[in-house]
């Protein structure tokens, strides 16, 4: 087993972790006590993240909805393009308003001056 330094992104925090590795699998994650700025904490969100990353229900390719509600497997530009092309279909029928992403973290929303989407806000 090795240990690496890692950095959980879950938030914008950025907590130091350190990420015990076996054969190329994540096995566990801890606090990382010499990481500048989180010095040895991590929530329960980062330490657990392994959990997530071995879930057997975790979608690891994009898939889409069958009209029996099964679920087919599908590439990357077949999926891309089918949302591109039923965004645009919605922006063409009902205005360019009528569409809105977003990004934000369990901690901080998107209001913030310093937020990745502070320039898409209306003003």
């Amino acid at each position: 087993m090795t240990e690496k330094r890692v950095w959980c992104g879950v938030c914008e925090a950025s907590c130091g972790l350190i990420a015990t590795v076996e054969d190329g699998r994540l096995v566990a994650l801890a606090p990382d006590p010499d990481h500048p700025q989180s010095l040895g904490f991590a929530c329960p969100k980062g330490t657990s993240f392994g959990d997530v990353l071995s879930d057997p229900d975790r979608l690891r390719h994009p898939v889409k909805r069958n009209p029996d509600g099964s679920f087919a497997r599908v590439s990357w530009d077949e999926a891309l393009d089918d949302i591109g092309a039923r965004l645009r279909a919605v922006i063409k029928g009902h205005g360019r308003e009528s569409s809105a992403s977003g990004w934000a973290t369990p901690t901080r929303g998107t209001s913030g001056p310093s937020s990745p989407c502070s320039g898409w806000r209306r003003r």
